[in-house]
């Protein structure tokens, strides 16, 4: 969307879907999002902005989360850069994290220890047009990560007021996911992200089929929005092998976790499919080389 948007003019006798550059800027910015929350009356975590030289008085917030202004930004050559969230563990973990990067502003956050939940759907001119809500009881990796089994739920309808009211203030038009970390409880906002988003399968599984909602809106046809159903799963197959074991490893409810292992009726997955056994196989034999990598940038961050 970043590399789109502004240049639609490029794709002759074709509709692009991105919205101005302006709409844009206010959708990725995590701080503007936090407020806006506040704003629409959804509750947001103890959010401070940190930086290289703003370290003062942040014990309180740690263990945390440490995210970037912006998921995506644009580098002083034009390139695209990216970072994403990050637990930081002690004051030091999190000196080591902002020296990596002293021009940088970040939003730290206190780390809850929840269950991840979302709402997505589609805008159309800051107006909702559909909303799916979904819960993720095991993501990957564990503590600050995505969805690898989520389940669609009954609506929550001031969770979902409140994301229509931010929805709203941003003016925004385009597929969306909110979500939210359920703990002590409350539903927590922690993020939006104004795209197709992982785990957007399970949304078309259970009847909002967001893609076509979203391209039906861009050619000024009437979309077809029905009701979406309840307890259809997702499952991302890799990454929650993953979860589970390590669930398994530390000791989790044995029982509950054996069961997360076995395949189960209403369950669309992220790559896995009988008719197309390539991706997965491909996934799969990624495996070990993922492995080894991530070990090589632990030992790598471990470094004084």
């Amino acid at each position: 969307m970043r590399a789109l948007t502004g240049r639609e003019m490029l794709f002759e006798r074709a509709v692009v879907g991105v919205c101005s550059p302006e709409h844009l800027d206010r959708a990725t910015d995590k701080a503007l999002f936090s407020r806006l929350c506040v704003e629409a009356g959804l509750d947001i975590p103890p959010t401070v902005e940190v930086g290289g030289d703003s370290l003062n008085g942040l014990d309180q917030n740690l263990p945390g989360v440490l995210k970037p202004i912006r998921s995506v930004d644009v580098g002083d050559n034009g390139s695209l850069r990216t970072g994403g969230a990050r637990m930081i563990v002690d004051l030091e973990d999190l000196k080591r994290e902002l020296a990596r990067k002293p021009h940088q502003k970040f939003l730290l956050q206190p780390y809850f220890d929840g269950t991840l939940a979302a709402i997505c759907g589609v805008a159309w001119r800051g107006k909702l047009v559909c909303a799916c809500h979904q819960v993720s009881p095991r993501i990957w990796p564990p503590g600050c990560g995505n969805s690898s089994f989520a389940f669609t739920v009954e609506r929550d309808e001031g969770r979902e007021a409140g994301v229509t009211r931010v929805l709203e203030l941003l003016d925004w038009s385009g597929i969306f996911g909110v979500q939210f970390i359920l703990a002590h409880g409350r539903a927590f906002a922690i993020d939006l992200n104004p795209r197709i988003y992982g785990s957007a399968a399970l949304a078309i599984a259970a009847g909002h089929n967001l893609p076509a909602i979203w391209v039906d809106l861009l050619l000024g046809r009437p979309p077809r929005v029905g009701p979406y159903r309840s307890d259809v799963r997702y499952r991302y197959e890799v990454a929650d092998l993953r979860a589970l074991s390590t669930q398994l490893l530390r000791g989790g409810d044995r029982p509950a976790v054996l069961r997360g292992f076995l395949p189960r009726r209403r369950t669309v997955h992220a790559v896995f499919s009988l008719r197309d056994p390539l991706p997965m196989l491909e996934n799969v034999r990624r495996i070990p080389s993922a492995i080894s990598s991530r070990a090589r940038r632990r030992q790598v961050e471990a470094k004084p």
